[in-house]
């Protein structure tokens, strides 16, 4: 029995907060949505004292029933109040809800955009570091020099262990140290 007066509190909550305020406060329409809550909250004030004091208390406790006339103003003013109150509550609830998921959103777009500023990064400098290699790679072959085998084994290892490294995420320490190892031994051959 006293379920009806709880689901009386959960309609009302529902068409506060997926009717009215969508349809309604966010397009604007205020006077319309006042004027629509306001008529909400009274009705379903006199629901819920209706259902309290002739169906709930006679059965539960006789003596909390009121006496006379309990459908004034002031006692649907009350009672309206309060619902208003659980339905505050529970778009504040939403709300917060709503805007940590938007917050973890933006962070996840932040991480993403980063991620690929590092990748771009990452893309524009191998060709670069390649044709320097290959421009010192020919000075030493037209010099005749001993480094050149030693610098072409060095540059194959060293995009061997790029094309090995899994794609993805992260990789593992020691073949992040292994492909700096490389890259610093060819940097300082390529260094004249």
């Amino acid at each position: 029995v006293s379920q009806s007066r709880y689901l009386l509190i959960v309609l009302h909550t529902y068409l506060v907060a997926y009717w009215l305020v969508p349809n309604y406060f966010f397009k604007r329409r205020y006077i319309t949505f006042f004027l629509a809550i306001s008529i909400l909250m009274i009705l379903s004030s006199i629901g819920e004292l209706l259902i309290s004091n002739e169906v709930i208390w006679p059965s539960v406790r006789p003596e909390l029933i009121q006496k006379g006339n309990y459908l004034t103003w002031t006692n649907i003013l009350i009672n309206g109040l309060g619902n208003e109150y659980v339905v505050i509550v529970f778009l504040a609830i939403k709300a917060v809800r709503f805007w940590n998921s938007k917050v973890g959103e933006q962070k996840e777009l932040s991480n993403r955009k980063l991620s690929t500023e590092i990748e771009l990064l990452q893309y524009q400098s191998y060709p670069k570091f390649i044709l320097n290699v290959t421009d010192r790679l020919e000075k030493l072959a037209s010099e005749k020099s001993d480094k050149t085998s030693e610098m072409i084994i060095r540059l194959s290892n060293l995009m061997t262990n790029m094309n090995s490294v899994k794609k993805g995420p992260l990789i593992q320490l020691r073949e992040e140290i292994e492909l700096i190892r490389s890259y610093i031994d060819i940097q300082r051959m390529n260094s004249p």
